[in-house]
C-alpha cells in the first residue's frame, strides 16, 4: 500500500516461503519502480529472511519491521485488510482465488471515494502522486 494515497496492491502467492515471497516482492518492485520508497513488514519469517531483504536492497527499497503484537504501527495496512475481508472472510482458501479475482476486489477498494482525499479515490490520489513524481503510469496500471 502506498502511504500517501493508500493505493493498494495484492498478490496471490503459493505459500509463505521466503523464496516465494521474495519473488513476488521482486515482481512488485520491478512493476512499481520509482513509486516504492519503503516497505513496512510484519515479523513473519518470510520477510525477515535474508533472501527477501536482499531483493529489497537490490531495488533500493528501505524496509522496516513492525514490532510484534503492534498492529497500530501498520494502521493503514490493517484498515485495508479489514476492507478486503468484505470480499474474502477469514479462513478463505486463497489457493482457490485467482490473481484476476483478487485484482478486481482490490481495484474495487481502490476506486472508493475517501474522505481523507476530499472524496477522491485511492486510485485518483495515486495517479496525482505519480504525476508529481514524473512516473509513467501506463506501464504500472496496465
Amino acid at each position: 500500500m502506498e502511504r500517501f494515497s493508500r493505493y493498494a496492491v495484492s498478490m496471490v502467492v503459493k505459500n509463505k516461503s521466503a523464496y516465494t515471497v521474495s519473488k513476488a516482492i521482486e515482481e512488485f518492485c520491478l512493476k512499481y519502480q520509482g513509486c516504492v520508497d519503503s516497505v513496512t513488514c510484519d515479523r513473519g519469517s518470510e520477510f525477515i529472511a535474508l533472501q527477501t531483504r536482499q531483493v529489497l536492497n537490490k531495488n533500493k527499497v528501505k524496509y522496516y519491521f513492525a514490532h510484534a503484537y503492534s498492529p497500530y504501527e501498520r494502521g493503514s495496512n490493517e484498515n485495508f485488510n479489514k476492507l478486503l475481508r468484505e470480499y474474502y472472510p477469514k479462513k478463505t482458501d486463497f489457493a482457490k482465488v485467482s490473481q484476476s479475482e483478487l485484482n478486481e476486489s482490490v481495484m474495487s477498494i481502490n476506486t472508493r471515494p475517501m474522505r481523507i482525499h476530499r472524496y477522491m479515490s485511492r486510485l485518483q490520489a495515486f495517479k496525482r502522486h505519480c504525476q508529481y513524481r514524473n512516473i509513467n503510469l501506463a506501464t504500472i496500471l496496465s
